[in-house]
Parts: C-alpha cells; structure tokens; sequence
C-alpha cells in the first residue's frame, strides 16, 4: 500500500479487520490496553542502504521521526501513513502496521511522546530509532 499510496482504511480487508476490532473495543466494559511493540527507522548499508550512517544521518532521521511522531500525538492515522509515503518508507519503519492499526483503533486520541533514541551501530554503518508514546 505504500508503493500505491492507497490508505490502509480504504482497503477492504484491512477496513474489515479495523471495523471487527473495533465492534469488539466498543463491546468491552474493562479498561482495555492496545500495545504496539515496534522500533521506528532502520538505515544504513546493513538494512541495504548504499551509505553509511553517521551523526549528520542520525540527525536527519530524528526529525523525520518526529515529524511522523507529531501523527501519532495528534491520532492522525492518515497523516502517519501519509508521512510514510513521502518518501516510500525510505526509512524502513518496521511498525508500520501495528502503529497504524492503533491509531485507526484508538482514532482522535491525542498522545505523548515518552522517550525517543537512536541506537548506532558502527561495525555495520547503520541505525534503528526508537520511541515510547502513551496515547490516552
């Protein structure tokens, strides 16, 4: 759906899943947790990059993280997956689909980012970067 730039929602398949997780959401009297365990970015040569990560690398990939976290703190579903096909996943977010699933689930609701980082790996030239968000 990236290389398309076809939002997720508007897939019938992925609406259905979407519209059956939420019924079942509503339909709870618990207080319900929606956890998503996934790291952001990975670049470098060991993710099939042709350059090599450095500081000036680091830094580019921080404020495009952040630009697609301020998405998540607002619980803008598209705007998360519209960020990512700007530049066709260019980053490799690895938790594509679970963070747009619930933010589609837990649509409207406003988040906090709680820790952000990037960890180096200089033997290969590369990054993954990370974060931790509440959404209440």
């Amino acid at each position: 759906m990236v290389a398309s730039g076809e939002t997720p929602a508007n897939d019938a398949r992925v609406r259905s899943f979407l519209d059956a997780m939420g019924e079942l959401l509503a339909e709870e009297k618990r207080n319900v947790l929606v956890l998503s365990g996934v790291d952001f970015a990975h670049v470098g040569r060991k993710f099939g990059d042709p350059f090599a990560v450095d500081e000036t690398v680091a830094q580019r990939i921080q404020r495009e993280d952040f630009e697609l976290i301020e998405n998540i703190k607002r619980g803008d579903a598209a705007g998360f997956f519209a960020h990512i096909v700007k530049d066709r996943d260019a980053r490799k977010i690895c938790g594509l689909s679970p963070m747009y699933t619930q933010l589609e689930l837990l649509k409207g609701r406003a988040g906090r980012l709680l820790k952000y980082g990037i960890a180096m790996e200089p033997q290969t030239e590369s990054c993954v970067s990370f974060a931790s968000l509440a959404i209440e």
